[in-house]
Parts: C-alpha cells; structure tokens; sequence
C-alpha cells in the first residue's frame, strides 16, 4: 500500500545519508511536499520522478517500481508479486507433473514386466498341455492295438 511504500522511502532516504525531505526533493527536483506526501502515504511518485528518486535512494527503477505499486491496486508492483506467486504455483506443478510422469514411467515399466511374465507362463502352459496331450513313447501301447494282444479275442 501506499503507506508501506511511504515507510520504506523514508528508511531508504536516511539509510542513503538524507536526514531531511528537502535534501531528497532538492535530488529529485520535486518539492518537499511531493517527499512528504511520498513518505506519508499520500501520494506516489510521477513517472518522470522515477530515475532521479531510484538513483537518490540508491535503487534500481524496477526496485522502486516494484516497491511503488501495491497488489490492491492492480498495478506493477502487484503483478510483480503476482508473477512470482504465478511461477511459484507453475514450479510446484511442475514437480507434481514430475512426480506424474515418474510414476507413469513406473506403472509402464511394471507393466511390460507383467506381459512378458504372462507371455513366459502362457508358453509354459502350452508346452504343459502339448506334454499331456501327446504321451511319451513308453506310455503308449505296443502293437497298435488297444491294449489286447494281437489275435485274442
């Protein structure tokens, strides 16, 4: 808010060595009332008062742009918080979808070791059934018959 912005202008402006408003305004080339309405929350600075007040306070622009304009209404300093709760909220999906497509690569893993285990029971299976359907040598009768001697009645 314009309050929290006022606040950390005066804490810039002391912390840069300006004990006064005037020693501010004289830098920037706006009046000490500008200062104190910065200062006081009254007011924001104009646009043309941007590079001169960053430089006084010892500030990038951006710094003092971001610091100028509150979320509450919807200006730079908003979407510049709002930007990074925005790819805070995209870095977090992109672990959740990391974490997607880990357990999709899982599932895919597990179920390629399941069809080649099913392949490898359903040949066993078959060389079982062809074992039991065709009995070995020995098992089977000698002279064609059905178990009677040839010429017995």
């Amino acid at each position: 808010m314009a309050e929290e912005f006022g606040q950390w202008v005066k804490e810039r402006r002391r912390a840069v060595g300006l004990r006064r408003q005037e020693d501010l305004a004289a830098l920037v080339d706006v009046t000490q009332s500008a200062v104190s309405d910065w200062e006081n929350g009254n007011n924001f600075p104009k646009r043309e008062t941007i590079p001169a007040l960053a430089r006084a306070l010892n500030v990038t622009e951006d710094d003092l742009l971001a610091r100028a304009y509150d979320s509450s209404y919807g200006t730079v300093g908003g979407l510049a918080r709002q930007q990074r709760q925005m790819m805070e909220s995209i870095n977090r999906f992109e672990l959740r979808f990391s974490d997607v497509v880990t357990t999709m690569e899982r599932i895919t893993n597990w179920a390629d070791q399941m069809e080649r285990a099913l392949a490898e029971m359903r040949d066993l299976l078959q060389q079982a059934l062809t074992a039991i359907a065709e009995p070995s040598s020995r098992e089977r009768p000698s002279g064609g018959g059905r178990g009677r001697k040839a010429g017995a009645l």
